[in-house]
């Protein structure tokens, strides 16, 4: 077994940050917002090899979100598909990745992809962005724990 692996989840206000973290470690997500950074720990296997994951669920109100970003090994940058504004501060928040912790795999994910008639972008233009900036990304619906794809995106780094 390999050791535990830091990976954080951060993203604007109300992208549904908790509710992906929460779908993923319990398999229920919440839709309480959360205003405080919380950490959970969540065991997999993924192949041969089981992976022990610390995995921070990141406010973007705290004070504290530096630290939590750095030293971390995949970011898990999410973004509403419903809410434009959270794509276009995605090439600020990747910058800021980079510079708090260059070596971190970034991973989008957009999330609440079960209103998808209520979606402002779609894969095409995630795709684009993805390619100039440099980053992986997967489609998710944090309310459907089984068939949303959220177990799918958190594997991706480790696939």
């Amino acid at each position: 077994m390999q050791g535990m692996l830091k990976v954080c989840v951060v993203g604007d206000a109300e992208v549904g940050k908790s509710s992906l973290v929460a779908s993923f470690v319990a398999g229920e997500p919440t839709t309480t917002p959360t205003a405080r950074s919380r950490m959970y720990k969540k065991t997999l296997r993924v192949g041969d090899r089981e992976l022990q994951l610390l995995i921070w669920d990141a406010s973007s109100l705290d004070p504290k979100l530096d630290g939590i970003i750095k030293g971390s090994r995949v970011v898990y940058l999410v973004v509403d598909v419903t809410r434009y504004e959270t794509l276009e501060s995605l090439p600020a928040w990747v910058s800021k990745i980079r510079e708090l912790e260059p070596r971190a795999e970034i991973v989008v994910v957009a999330n609440k992809a079960d209103r998808k008639y209520e979606a402002q972008f779609w894969e095409e233009e995630l795709r684009e962005l993805a390619q100039r900036l440099g980053f992986r990304f997967a489609f998710t619906s944090a309310l459907d724990p089984e068939d949303g794809g959220v177990r799918e995106a958190f594997l991706l780094p480790f696939s």
